[in-house]
């Protein structure tokens, strides 16, 4: 994959990465029928339009089920893991081109501090990629504190879309520190259609150490939409589910709407995963919202 996406860097115009990996890789792990990546240092940048496609590998099947159906039954075949520092990052923008176009879809990557990074103008997408669970969406990768990271850093202000209104775009996004995090100011970032803190099925947490979305100064942001496919699950964070501030300096958020989402339930709506149960200091339960 490294050796691709520098092959993509040195070739003119927009690119695309398939997969068609072999069985005899020795990447295959067979009892779980997927292919496992380990990186032992932070993946190259892109730099141009780029697409990477895990879909697209021998035995993948996109989500199809509905919003009001269930969370996700998507099988994913290519695991993209970090074997090196915990400082490292995983697929990131372009550093080169501010509005090339970064698009990730049908990928499990976990074990770096950042999953996915965006920045610039582009109008990224992150599409129906398992963030910081193992390759069933059934349990984190990893155990405890050390080494979760960011699900998708959003760095830049460009248009980014993180899942979307089709079943095959849902992202799940947990056992991380928070699934979506911003550091820079985002103008026009949609959140929407995605399991943020719980299992791939959506019926049972898989907690996000922090927050599920965790964002500061920004402008015209949705996380959710009037449709139930644009609906989020935000449920079994630690801490906040949506936290929306930027310290001690009063953030303006113009155009923020956060609605249509199930905050703290399963993908029904009636079963509680509640947000907020601050396990370090139950005592000191967090908001499901905090605007600050």
């Amino acid at each position: 994959l490294r050796g691709a996406i520098i092959a993509a860097n040195n070739a003119a115009g927009g690119d695309r990465i398939e997969f068609d990996i072999p069985p005899t890789d020795p990447g295959f792990v067979p009892a779980s029928s997927h292919w496992r990546i380990e990186a032992a240092s932070s993946m190259p940048d892109n730099a141009g339009d780029l697409e990477i496609d895990g879909y697209s590998q021998p035995g993948a099947q996109e989500n199809t089920l509905a919003a009001d159906a269930g969370g996700s039954n998507a099988l994913l075949r290519i695991e993209l893991r970090n074997a090196g520092s915990d400082s490292n990052t995983g697929l990131q923008t372009s550093g080169n081109v501010f509005a090339a176009l970064f698009v990730v879809r049908g990928l499990v990557i976990s074990r770096f501090a950042t999953q996915i990074f965006l920045g610039g103008g582009g109008a990224h997408r992150v599409e129906g990629c398992f963030l910081g669970t193992d390759i069933s969406g059934t349990t984190a990768s990893l155990s405890g504190n050390n080494g979760l990271g960011i699900g998708v850093r959003v760095q830049g202000d460009g248009p980014y879309l993180i899942g979307g209104e089709l079943p095959a775009a849902r992202n799940l996004m947990s056992g991380l520190m928070s699934g979506v995090v911003s550091f820079g100011v985002p103008n026009g970032l949609r959140i929407v259609g995605n399991l943020i803190g719980t299992d791939a099925a959506g019926s049972a947490a898989i907690a996000n150490r922090n927050y599920g979305i965790n964002l500061t100064a920004f402008g015209n942001v949705t996380i959710g939409g009037t449709q139930p496919a644009a609906r989020n699950i935000i449920s079994g964070n630690e801490f906040t589910a949506v936290r929306m501030g930027a310290g001690s300096v009063p953030a303006a958020f113009p155009n923020a709407r956060v609605f249509g989402n199930y905050i703290g339930t399963d993908w029904s709506g009636q079963v509680a995963i509640a947000n907020g149960l601050n396990p370090p200091s139950p005592s000191q339960p967090q908001p499901t919202i905090l605007v600050f």
